[in-house]
């Protein structure tokens, strides 16, 4: 028998009910099947509780729909499959965050984007809980996704002010920042179906928007060096100015820098040595950079940390943000075209 589904807007879909009616007992006119009234047997009671089957299915798709009230090509035969398993045991469901310890161990991630990863991971459990959504592994739609993007393009956090208050603050994303945490929610999503925890990637049929940038703005040699010579009583505002200058003079990107270690330096202290991130698996060529009398300071100042560190990295987008700042503080403002 065939599902016909109707809804405004020219919603008009077809579909297999994968219930099999006798052809000579269905009125076409009632579209329901005739059911004796008198005569009980066998055939009777199959007749009623194909009835009961065909009436429980229309049912269930009606409420689907009130509760989803978005229907695309698939969606008639995807609730006529759910109709079929709703009463079937039900599978133990995984969530998304938690296959992200696994993934990086499979994929052998190295330590900087296994980092990332794992900043995914806490935004998938924040946006759980504030929301009530947890997102599992297989049952992730294309609108949990945009649901997802909403919810880290408008995230609040909570920040200390100077005088030591509290106060909620809306944390600041790029839109190519957000598709770079849906990128990597992708990969995860493609590996719950590689190994077999889900059907399909419901980024198949999810587009994420592309990436946007503007002509790059280079700080000059005068504007780096005038940035090194401010000084800041808030200490991690100078603690993240000298690394940036740090970066400034030996030219690596964020991932190698965050990355860095004494190891890195070599035995006589005048060089810096690293295999760039990226280029690990494709191109792996160690790159050899002379330290400047202005990054060995650096270094020193900073010996001692945990781990062999180099520096006193912080994540990612909190060195972006500081990094702003410190421009900022430092009176190094330029009025620059963007595209919105």
């Amino acid at each position: 028998m065939l599902v016909r589904f109707y809804a405004p807007n020219n919603v008009d879909l077809r579909a297999k009910s994968h219930i099999y009616v006798p052809h000579d007992d269905w009125d076409t006119q009632t579209q329901r099947l005739i059911i004796p009234k008198r005569n009980m047997n066998e055939h009777t009671v199959m007749l009623a509780q194909l009835q009961q089957q065909i009436d429980d299915l229309r049912a269930f798709i009606l409420n689907r729909f009130m509760a989803d009230y978005f229907v695309s090509k698939e969606w008639l035969e995807n609730c006529i499959a759910d109709f079929h398993h709703a009463n079937e045991p039900e599978t133990p469901r995984t969530l998304i965050a938690d296959t992200v310890e696994q993934y990086i161990i499979a994929k052998d991630l190295l330590h900087a984007t296994a980092r990332q990863y794992r900043v995914v991971e806490r935004m998938l459990r924040r946006f759980a809980k504030a929301k009530n959504r947890p997102m599992y592994a297989g049952q992730i739609t294309a609108s949990d996704i945009d649901d997802f993007a909403t919810y880290l393009r408008r995230e609040t956090m909570t920040v200390k002010s100077a005088n030591g208050k509290s106060k909620r603050k809306e944390v600041e994303r790029t839109q190519n920042t957000i598709n770079t945490k849906l990128r990597r929610l992708r990969a995860l999503c493609h590996y719950c179906v590689e190994i077999g925890i889900a059907d399909s990637n419901p980024f198949d049929r999810y587009k994420i928007p592309a990436d946007v940038y503007g002509t790059p703005t280079f700080l000059t040699l005068d504007e780096r060096d005038k940035l090194y010579s401010t000084h800041f009583d808030n200490e991690s505002m100078e603690t993240q100015k000298d690394i940036f200058v740090f970066q400034c003079h030996i030219g690596c990107r964020v991932s190698d820098l965050r990355a860095l270690t004494t190891d890195n330096i070599t035995e006589n202290g005048t060089f810096l040595q690293y295999m760039q991130h990226k280029m690990r698996k494709s191109k792996p060529i160690v790159v050899r950079v002379p330290l400047t009398d202005t990054a060995k300071d650096i270094i020193a100042k900073y010996a001692g940390q945990p781990d062999k560190r180099l520096l006193p990295f912080i994540s990612q987008d909190k060195y972006n943000d500081a990094i702003k700042r410190v421009l900022r503080a430092a009176g190094i403002t330029r009025t620059v075209l963007i595209q919105t």
